[in-house]
């Protein structure tokens, strides 16, 4: 029969609760919403934007995030950091743009 002490710490436990990882869904909804908060400054945005790179790049490189996730990051940051104001507001208001597995090609494809 064994019993322990309440307050001991068992030797071989785990984490219990393991650290919450982001998937491509949440730092999508996190680039929407930084977009949708500086939608009035631009180049305040863009900022912010790139800042978000910066985090994709480095949990992409931890593992954390998918190469296709960043890709896909990549390519709707790209847009937004080269085009103009009026282009900004355009991709803010473009609601597959913010979709899960937005392709630009397949719009050419369509056209």
């Amino acid at each position: 029969m064994g019993w322990r002490l309440p307050w001991k710490r068992r030797s071989g436990t785990h984490d219990r609760n393991p650290p919450i990882r982001r998937d491509t869904r949440a730092w999508l909804a996190a680039l929407r919403e930084v977009c949708e908060r500086h939608f009035d400054r631009p180049q305040a945005g863009r900022m912010r934007v790139r800042e978000l790179q910066v985090e994709w790049r480095e949990a992409t490189s931890e593992g954390i995030l998918e190469e296709a996730g960043h890709f896909g990051l990549e390519r709707r940051a790209y847009r937004l950091l080269n085009g103009d104001d009026e282009a900004w507001l355009r991709w803010l208001d473009d609601l597959e743009f913010w979709q899960p597995g937005w392709n630009p090609d397949q719009g050419d494809e369509q056209a």
